[in-house]
């Protein structure tokens, strides 16, 4: 049961190395979401099953993936949709990047939170748009008695209030005080929360409108949730779902958010979608939090930055890059790279493209210093091998690429002055020689991205 994200990695030549333990974990939680198998023998004979001597540990549901770019989060994330797609699992990736790309927006309050969750979700391509009736009813309801309470309240108002206070065009029907656009959203969130509040309680003690109306539109953004989670839960009963959440430090910057993600969403999910597993990954650190609030047995976490790669790794990723190391070269890498995926690859690429072994490895500094120091010394090697011969064109088209906010094709392939099939080849041989591009999105690494665009900038200033 793929869907299209997955298909376009499972089709790129990346490989995964490692992670053997988190692998394991996860399949384990899979085959319990599953329930365990029972041969034919022991259901025909009982007495033959093998009776538990102690009550097993329910297996987690959430795997939170955390660390900096690079350490492998993302792959370790579409390692997990390709075992849950082995187990006939559905499975559904929201990348806030890929979202952002396509929207140009991202959702910065848990009310737009739960708008764009409920949009990825009833996409075409998954095919469960029919179990969220609930929620579209729910929203319908919703914008009807906004527009009573924007009535009531436009009637009742004072004079010196009404001309402060508009009510919000959202499902949400949040009202928003003019003077108050340029705010930041979650202080704007509050500000409304608060004046909406307000409005709740007039209308209350005037009894102008139905409590139970009130008690919805009070209470909005929880009853949505809900309705998004029963769909979610009912959905799964068809299939049991895993929910990947990529580049999640995209949306978490502000408290509302996370905060409506952890303690509102995840806990529904956990207490009423028992088929429904959600990894989430991303560069923030977010364990203590999740651990406050959600069920201990209900948490997977990895902090990706303490999961290097090792020797062996690395022989095991030279191998199929077609890469001969020998003697201590697999250990001249690690040292030189601290054993971070994206520049281990980055390494053996160079090798695999034909550049020379000796003095590829001659340039690596056997004493790897910081994450920055690491990344800077993988730009450098770029430039160098971009300097002249067939790779000067990779150097022009990433310059390109870092200049602009979102990866946009049909502005490369005009300025590149290519057709739609030669853009698509052109784009794989990038993405096959240089790690930092990333063979599903065609993002550059964010930290080589700045390092260029700092690089791009002083040329031109010595100009």
């Amino acid at each position: 049961m793929k869907n299209h994200s997955v298909e376009k990695w499972t089709r790129s030549e990346e490989v995964f190395i490692g992670r053997e333990r988190e692998t394991s974990d996860f399949m384990e939680s899979l085959d319990s979401i599953l329930g365990k198998k029972t041969s034919l023998l022991q259901s025909l004979f009982p007495f033959l099953k093998k009776k538990p001597t102690t009550t097993e540990r329910p297996k987690p549901r959430l795997f939170l993936y955390y660390g900096e770019g690079g350490f492998g989060k993302s792959h370790m994330l579409q390692k997990c949709l390709e075992i849950a797609e082995e187990r006939r699992f559905k499975t559904i990736l929201l990348d806030w990047d890929e979202y952002y790309a396509r929207r140009s927006s991202l959702p910065n309050t848990s009310g737009k939170m739960i708008t764009a969750l409920f949009t990825v979700l009833t996409e075409p391509e998954h095919g469960i748009a029919q179990f969220f009736d609930e929620y579209l009813r729910i929203e319908k309801k919703l914008e009807d008695i906004a527009d009573k309470v924007e009535r009531a309240w436009k009637d009742d108002a004072s004079g010196l209030i009404k001309p402060l206070v508009k009510l919000g065009s959202t499902a949400t029907g949040l009202p928003i005080p003019d003077f108050a656009q340029d705010f930041a959203a979650n202080t704007l969130n509050e500000l409304a929360k608060g004046g909406r509040r307000m409005i709740i309680d007039h209308l209350r003690d005037s009894k102008k409108m139905k409590r139970e109306d009130l008690d919805l539109y009070e209470n909005n953004e929880k009853a949505l949730t809900e309705a998004l989670v029963n769909g979610l839960a009912a959905a799964s009963q068809l299939h049991p779902i895993v929910l990947a959440i990529d580049t999640y430090e995209q949306v978490d910057r502000g408290a509302d958010t996370d905060d409506w993600m952890r303690n509102v969403f995840l806990d529904l999910v956990i207490k009423k979608a028992p088929k429904v597993c959600i990894v989430l990954a991303g560069r923030n650190n977010h364990f203590q939090e999740y651990r406050n609030r959600l069920p201990d047995w209900s948490l997977y976490n990895r902090n990706f930055d303490d999961i290097l790669l090792t020797d062996d790794e690395i022989r095991a990723f030279a191998e199929k890059y077609e890469v001969s190391l020998v003697g201590e070269e697999a250990l001249l890498i690690r040292a030189g790279t601290a054993g971070i995926p994206l520049v281990v690859k980055d390494v053996l690429r160079l090798i695999r493209e034909g550049k020379d072994k000796n003095q590829v490895l001659k340039d690596l500094d056997n004493h790897a210093g910081t994450v920055e120091s690491i990344i800077t010394e993988m730009v450098d090697r770029f430039l160098k091998y971009t300097e002249e011969g067939e790779w000067k064109a990779d150097r022009l088209r990433c310059y390109q690429m870092v200049m602009l906010r979102q990866f946009d094709p049909d502005l490369l392939r005009e300025a590149w002055r290519l057709n739609p099939t030669e853009f698509a080849e052109t784009m794989k041989v990038l993405t096959s020689r240089h790690s930092f591009l990333n063979p599903r999105t065609h993002q550059i690494h964010d930290k080589v991205k700045q390092f260029l665009q700092k690089y791009l900038i002083s040329q031109y200033s010595q100009q």
